[in-house]
């Protein structure tokens, strides 16, 4: 998901520039801060669809905002209430309810959709690239555990084992190698599917 943000965010960004109705606006820009934020905090998507207002501090002498979060013309002010929230299907209002992890996968999926990028993402894809991308960029799981808020080396080896991924025996190494003439009928995958057939055939048997 790392590899497509910048499109995505391109994106959001042109649609609330050209979108006249306020709350489509409000709907896109919500977007835009949601993913931007979810991709660069290796939050979960549950607990970042939580954050209240009242945990957003503005850095002095800067522009940017300081989040500080442990859970996990139309005028829609920002002030107190959940940051990122809900339009009600009834009066197509926005309404002071957080966003869900599902709902937000929909939007990503809808967004992703549109570029033609949409490879099965969901919100929480962006988790494990954070911490694969941050490894593999040489920042230690000291400093990777205490951006994100985990509390042990664990999380951090469950998220972005690097070696277990592209080792030899690995998973992608194995799903690459297994997919060679996958157009032909003799990939590995074939293979295995003849195998089963083969066991899941019912013996003859006949009845006295």
């Amino acid at each position: 998901m790392f590899s497509k943000l910048g499109k995505l965010c391109r994106h959001l960004s042109y649609r609330v520039s050209v979108e006249v109705d306020p709350i489509s606006k409000f709907l896109y820009a919500r977007d835009l801060a949601y993913f931007s934020m979810l991709c660069h905090s290796g939050s979960r998507g549950g607990d970042l669809g939580l954050l209240t207002a009242d945990r957003c501090f503005q850095i002095p002498d800067s522009d940017g905002i300081f989040v500080s979060q442990t859970a996990g013309k139309v005028a829609i002010t920002l002030m107190e209430g959940y940051v990122f929230r809900i339009r009600d299907k009834g009066s197509r209002k926005i309404v002071n309810e957080p966003v869900t992890s599902s709902c937000m996968t929909e939007r990503l999926k809808l967004h992703l959709n549109v570029l033609k990028l949409y490879e099965g993402e969901t919100s929480h894809s962006s988790r494990r690239g954070y911490a694969i991308t941050l490894r593999m960029l040489g920042v230690n799981d000291e400093a990777i555990n205490q951006h994100v808020g985990w509390g042990t080396k664990h999380m951090v080896d469950h998220y972005a084992n690097v070696g277990k991924l592209i080792s030899p025996k690995g998973p992608a190494s194995v799903l690459s190698q297994a997919a060679e003439n996958l157009d032909k009928g003799s990939s590995s995958f074939d293979k295995v599917a003849n195998q089963y057939t083969d066991l899941s055939k019912l013996k003859s048997f006949s009845f006295d």
